[in-house]
């Protein structure tokens, strides 16, 4: 699964402005990704994860920075 299949998914379960795709990574066969999204709606969206069964949350932290690193996944080389 790639970046515009999750997107999709993601898109079609909770469509909003701030929804963002930061990272995604497959280890060790499974898909993972880091989304931002604001704080207002977090709850929201936790709730329409959780009734996909493709998505499954780890963590709400507010520093993406963190989140990779509870992750272990590197941070993306920066495009310019």
């Amino acid at each position: 699964m790639g970046r515009v299949q999750v997107n999709s998914i993601l898109e079609n379960i909770f469509p909003s402005d701030s929804l963002k795709l930061y990272d995604l990574q497959i280890i060790n066969g499974k898909c993972y990704g880091i989304v931002r999204i604001n704080l207002s709606e977090v709850s929201d969206f936790l709730v329409k994860c959780e009734t996909d069964p493709r998505l499954q949350t780890i963590t709400t932290s507010g520093k993406i920075r963190l989140v990779r690193e509870r992750l272990e996944i590197p941070h993306p080389k920066v495009r310019r």
